[in-house]
């Protein structure tokens, strides 16, 4: 079983993921996936043809990276069209090896994997916290993180065909409960 673990930049998904394993269930990050593909040579000579702007001393440089991500609606569709399919094989691959595994994964309507998945969770937070978020984690300014959810608004409304919504604007110990008691809920399951 796929469970998809979806939701945008800085609504915390990422501690929604610690609070499953620790629950004794298996996660997988697609932006992990991505990162790993980031430092793969035959990757990177892909993106070089592509975007040979990106690619300095044959790596990525992420801050060239994310202005093609964030400023260039064109490219980032050709950038996602490229990485996109080799994310859900690896997502496929890791399956294989579960008999339930969550996956998470920011980007899921615009990334058409909806379909993979046999149950949507999605994790939610007001746009202040995401950016306050994003702007600390990252160590980026506001107009950045403001254009990051700016791109995926789109994927904003996965809430709509969500199995689960998950508001993670409660506290630490009040989101466990709330994921423990969704687990709980999981049909068919034994870990």
């Amino acid at each position: 079983m796929l469970i998809a673990l979806a939701g945008g930049a800085g609504v915390g998904k990422s501690l929604v993921a610690k609070y499953i394993r620790e629950f004794g269930y298996n996660v997988v990050d697609s932006d992990e996936i991505n990162r790993k593909l980031l430092s793969q040579s035959d990757y990177i000579d892909l993106l070089k043809l592509t975007f040979p702007e990106i690619v300095v001393n044959n790596e990525i440089s992420k801050n060239a990276l994310r202005q093609i991500i964030f400023n260039d609606v064109a490219k980032r569709k050709t950038l996602n069209n490229l990485a996109h399919p080799l994310i859900l094989n690896e997502i496929l691959k890791y399956s294989l090896q579960h008999e339930i595994l969550f996956v998470q994964i920011p980007l899921l309507i615009s990334c058409g994997f909806k379909s993979v998945f046999d149950i949507i969770w999605v994790v939610t937070a007001p746009k202040k916290e995401r950016l306050k978020r994003l702007i600390s984690r990252d160590g980026i300014t506001r107009e950045l993180a403001e254009q990051i959810l700016k791109a995926q608004k789109v994927d904003d409304d996965a809430v709509y065909i969500a199995n689960l919504v998950i508001d993670n604007s409660r506290s630490p110990e009040e989101l466990k409960a709330v994921v423990h008691a969704a687990l709980t809920n999981i049909p068919n399951i034994s870990i």
